[in-house]
């Protein structure tokens, strides 16, 4: 959710409408297949959006900014400048997007083409060349770039992504003066890795506990969860593995019958397996929830016949039936 909401942002900032980013618009895909910037005006249109998206697509198309220049919204023109710029990689023509929004302009360039050169072209937004030395320094994997970031907080996430990107710890022993982010650094390099023993390098604490869990899951491994201090984060560790893993016999491990129970049920439900259901002890309402969701996800009546409790089974039966 957080990087939709990133994204939608960034098309607002370069001018763009947020129907750019669900635009299913049969009539004008034929007018921009065609280049025909005159049909766009021709368009049905109640705001001025829908021609402004066909003139800025058949610029980009044509790879020049003709089209743009019959747009009359000044932000949405500025958009289609910024269009252009990066479908051809001119970052001269970036001179021509709207100031808020001309750093973007320059740092998807620079990313695009892995030329930090270009981030030099940002003068007066220090966020905006600390991004655009961010994104190339990622896009080349290379982590003396992120010197060239001058704000500490984006000088670590530089470090940071870099070191995820390349899955290589390098990165995070740069990070100096603050060891919390140095450990976060390390986490998230064993994460993308899949590397568990990067957390013994993380002091004990949080962001080890969940080091251990999230290399766990993203492994699909259970075996990182038996270094959690107690055995509440075991179990619960155990049981994220084996949703991510579509695997019941993990539940098998679980230590406490309720929470092992809760695991049968989650990953009985999230591969429709009944099977799971059945491995539920002592709590009879739960395993009947259990075949119910299955059954609904399925549309397989059969599997309602598993409901002890009369009535919700007839329920099923009934709802299945239509």
């Amino acid at each position: 959710m957080k990087v939709l909401i990133v994204i939608v942002l960034a098309f607002l900032v370069v001018g763009c409408d947020i129907a750019d980013l669900l635009d299913i618009d049969p009539e004008m895909d034929k007018i921009v297949a065609k280049k025909d910037a005159a049909a766009c005006m021709k368009l049905d249109d109640e705001n001025g959006g829908r021609v402004d998206r066909c003139l800025s697509k058949i610029a980009v198309a044509q790879g020049n900014n003709a089209a743009c220049e019959k747009i009359d919204d000044t932000g949405r023109r500025s958009g289609c400048y910024n269009d252009v710029a990066v479908a051809i990689g001119d970052e001269n023509s970036c001179s021509l997007v709207d100031i808020n929004a001309r750093s973007y302009c320059y740092s998807k360039i620079a990313e695009n083409e892995a030329d930090e050169a270009i981030c030099s072209m940002i003068k007066t937004d220090d966020r905006g060349s600390d991004d655009c030395y961010t994104r190339v320094a990622v896009v080349k994997r290379d982590e003396d770039l992120c010197v060239w970031v001058k704000g500490e907080v984006p000088q670590y996430d530089c470090y940071t992504n870099v070191a995820a990107k390349g899955k290589f710890r390098d990165p995070c022993d740069k990070i100096e003066n603050n060891d919390v982010r140095k450990e976060l650094c390390l986490k998230g390099v064993a994460v993308a890795s899949g590397d568990v023993k990067l957390c013994a390098d993380i002091s004990a604490g949080q962001t080890k506990y969940s080091c251990l869990q999230e290399v766990a899951v993203a492994s699909k491994s259970a075996a990182p969860c038996s270094s959690l201090p107690d055995p509440m984060r075991v179990d619960l560790c155990k049981m994220q593995v084996a949703t991510a893993a579509g695997k019941v016999s993990i539940c098998d491990d679980v230590g406490l019958e309720s929470r092992k129970n809760t695991c049968y049920v989650d990953v009985g439900t999230s591969i429709n397996d009944p099977a799971a259901c059945e491995k539920v002890v002592k709590d009879a309402a739960m395993t009947d929830n259990c075949y119910d969701a299955i059954a609904r996800s399925k549309d397989d009546k059969s599997i309602c016949s598993k409901i002890a409790d009369f009535n919700k089974k007839n329920t099923c039966w009934t709802d299945i039936e239509g």
